[in-house]
């Protein structure tokens, strides 16, 4: 990944956030936090 590639890919996460925060109270992050939680736990069973 260049650092340009790189850059642009935080703002857009930084954006996406801000959305999220300003317009939906912090559903979205936490309900996709919670999936990548679960999803985590999945696959650490596999160890």
């Amino acid at each position: 990944m260049t650092n340009t590639l790189a850059l642009y890919f935080g703002a857009f996460l930084v954006v996406i956030v801000g959305v999220d925060l300003l317009y939906f109270d912090w559903y979205y992050t936490v309900f996709w936090t919670r999936k990548l939680v679960e999803l985590i736990e999945y696959i650490a069973i596999w160890r």
